[in-house]
């Protein structure tokens, strides 16, 4: 099955259980990881450190793609962290169910809106799906499928997780960021530290983006940057930060 990891397959064969079972097991066991980091760009490094003292919280992780390599809550997952983890791609989230099943694994889209959305799928296992047109002509080719978007409040108020505060949200939506934050109830369930990517080259650009202004309004600060990731803590916890550091 090697390179199967970037290319579609008929239909007919990603519906096989045998064939779904071995792949999983591969992408579980036979990937090579850094056991170092496990974030892509070792954000994951980052985020305990933001964390330390805070032996176990709450996670929600949207756009989750693998329950280990590229990860940024893996390592807190280990420490005792649990939380919801949510990806369009069910194949994705049937790795995560065999790998992390204490925590709450969603297969759906999120948006601002309920309803159905076009998947543009790169691949089996693709790291660049997305629902964003645009951002399908990158692709050198892929499938289109119609599958099922609901808010990130509404997936949230439906799990055992509801009306329960978010201690630390991470968001790779492949150009869908701000849409999938926006439909966050920021009031009911608060987040400590939002991790959302970015890929603006400088804080000029950054600050001008309406995803870092609408963060900003909420009373959120820049309190790291790892690779394409902004690490943006609330006016509460970053006053923390301060504090600790001082």
């Amino acid at each position: 099955m090697s390179g199967l990891s970037h290319k579609n397959v008929p239909v007919w064969l990603e519906r096989n259980i045998l064939f779904r079972k071995l792949f999983l097991l591969r992408k579980r066991y036979l990937t090579r990881l850094k056991f170092t980091h496990y974030s892509g760009a070792a954000e994951d490094v980052s985020i305990r450190k933001i964390f330390s003292g805070h032996p176990a919280g709450v996670f929600v992780d949207v756009g989750c793609y693998h329950p280990i390599k590229y990860s940024n809550t893996w390592a807190l997952y280990k420490r005792g962290w649990r939380g919801v983890n949510i990806d369009i791609d069910e194949l994705k989230i049937e790795l995560f169910n065999m790998t992390r099943p204490r925590d709450v694994n969603i297969a759906c889209a999120v948006s601002n809106h309920s309803g159905t959305v076009k998947f543009y799928r790169a691949g089996l296992f693709s790291q660049i799906n997305t629902i964003v047109a645009e951002e399908s002509r990158l692709m050198k080719s892929f499938v289109t499928l119609d599958v099922p978007s609901r808010t990130l409040t509404e997936i949230l108020d439906s799990s055992k997780y509801k009306d329960k505060k978010i201690d630390l949200l991470c968001v790779d939506a492949e150009g869908h960021d701000y849409e999938v934050i926006s439909s966050l109830d920021f009031a009911r369930y608060q987040p400590l530290v939002v991790a959302m990517e970015s890929h603006n080259p400088t804080f000029n650009q950054v600050e001008q983006t309406e995803i870092y202004r609408y963060m900003r309004a909420l009373g959120y600060t820049l309190v790291g940057w790892c690779g394409e990731t902004l690490l943006m803590a609330s006016a509460e916890y970053a006053q923390k930060l301060e504090a600790s550091r001082a």
